[in-house]
């Protein structure tokens, strides 16, 4: 292979990890900074996690020689969401499909000097399909017990890939009381994007939604209360840019630069018809016992919202937007793809020129 060939290989292998590349970034209790990078001069195929100073100076006793190397599997998916916990565990969310196997989500946690919890799922790595479902997972919220709330994409029965919400016990195991077997899905009407999830003063945990296309878009708040087994929809207003959810005045609200948003028409009824959480309040069990409970304690979880519209005081934690991060991803493989069939058509050209100038 000539060096050109070589060159234009190399350049269209690192493009697309080169546009999806973060850095994501988190902020621990102690005030230092977590990242995750791509380094393509330690590793290939895998991700790098780095702590540093505020000054910006690089924790070297951090992980191995100051970096901890990670993947989140075999097909070297990239992270979608990092999160640090009270304890100053970081946390990384984002999906693994090996050869053969279906779609998993994976989640990963990690010491707070960088090395993988080992105590944690299978050495650190939690590899799940919440209700048989393969899934991918978007974002996740850590409790103080050492759990955590996932939220991500899973494919129905259908086919289709719709928003899922499920969590993992302090083992790193799907828990079954969540949702149906252990899963919440979204039913209703309109594809939906994940917006965050985060957790309140009261205890509860809000998942926020996009839903619809173009124009027609509305922003959702699904919440999932104290002993409650799954959410309610609670909120619905307008699409807005960069929205976030705030606690505030004892209810979830939706603000969008520096103001609140106001809620649409009916938006504190009941749960679309139609959504699993309708038929699940509805169905009552065989033996007529109340349904399984979950006990949720956000009183000191990373990246649950303030009272006041003003970002997390505690470990402020910064997630790229996982469905455009996917897209955006799938068009610089798509212009990859082009460049590198035209680049080839370029060499054969230019090499058959040679040739007919040497015969000359």
């Amino acid at each position: 292979m000539s060096p050109w060939h070589r060159a234009v290989a190399a350049l269209l292998v690192s493009w697309p990890c080169l546009a999806i590349a973060g850095p994501w970034s988190a902020r621990t209790p102690q005030g230092l900074t977590l990242r995750v990078v791509q380094d393509s001069y330690r590793t290939r195929d895998g991700y790098v996690l780095e702590q540093s100073y505020p000054d910006g100076t690089r924790d070297t006793g951090f992980g191995q020689q100051g970096v901890t190397v990670f993947s989140l599997g075999p097909d070297n998916e990239g992270p979608a969401a990092l999160r640090v916990d009270a304890l100053g565990r970081a946390w990384i969310a984002g999906g693994s499909e090996a050869a053969g196997d279906p779609l998993q989500a994976v989640v990963l946690r990690f010491l707070p000097h960088g090395l993988p919890d080992t105590s944690y799922a299978d050495n650190g790595r939690a590899a799940t399909s919440p209700a048989g479902r393969p899934a991918r997972a978007l974002d996740l919220l850590p409790q103080p017990d050492g759990s955590t709330f996932v939220v991500g994409t899973v494919l129905d029965s259908q086919g289709t890939e719709r928003s899922g919400w499920w969590r993992l016990d302090a083992r790193g195991k799907v828990d079954p009381a969540m949702g149906l077997g252990g899963l919440w899905t979204d039913t209703g009407d309109g594809s939906t994007e994940v917006v965050e999830l985060v957790g309140g003063a009261d205890g509860s945990v809000a998942l926020g939604l996009r839903r619809g296309a173009g124009g027609r878009q509305r922003l959702e708040a699904w919440v999932l209360s104290p002993g409650n087994s799954a959410p309610r929809l609670t909120l619905q207003t307008p699409n807005a840019d960069k929205p976030r959810l705030v606690w505030r005045d004892g209810a979830w609200q939706w603000w969008a630069n520096g103001a609140p948003l106001v809620a649409a028409a009916g938006a504190d009824a009941a749960p679309q018809a139609g959504s699993m959480v309708t038929r699940a309040a509805a169905m009552p069990s065989a033996t007529g016992a109340q349904a399984p409970r979950l006990s949720i304690d956000n009183t000191a979880a990373v990246g649950s919202a303030s009272a006041a519209p003003a970002a997390p005081a505690s470990a402020a934690v910064s997630s790229n937007d996982a469905s455009a991060w996917w897209r955006l991803r799938w068009w610089w493989s798509v212009g990859a793809a082009m460049a590198a069939a035209a680049v080839a058509a370029w060499l054969r050209w230019r090499q058959r020129s040679r040739t007919r100038e040497r015969r000359r």
